[in-house]
């Protein structure tokens, strides 16, 4: 599986070979830097630790900016808790 998020262009993969691959074919046809590991994107900050092989996402930068653009900086907020680790997979959505 591959997801390419076209703008500044990310490629994202479960399979290292594809993606290098695919990584080697866009550097002939056009000019890129490979960055790597991408912090920012789209709106949404991301974190991960290979070696306890987590991410995390966030979009709290984006959020603050929602809220003050519409004068709502210093709104009163609830929290609403999810479910702690949960693990998404495709046999897990309806």
């Amino acid at each position: 599986m591959i997801v390419l998020y076209i703008d500044n262009t990310m490629l994202v993969s479960n399979a290292i070979f594809l993606l290098q691959q695919m990584n080697k074919t866009l550097e002939f046809e056009f000019e890129m830097t490979n960055l790597k590991y991408n912090r920012f994107c789209i709106g949404i900050q991301m974190a991960r630790n290979q070696e306890d092989g987590w991410i995390r996402m966030s979009q709290k930068k984006y959020l603050l900016e929602i809220l003050q653009k519409f004068g709502m900086t210093y709104c009163k907020f609830i929290c609403t808790l999810g479910e702690i680790n949960v693990k998404l997979n495709k046999e897990s959505r309806p």
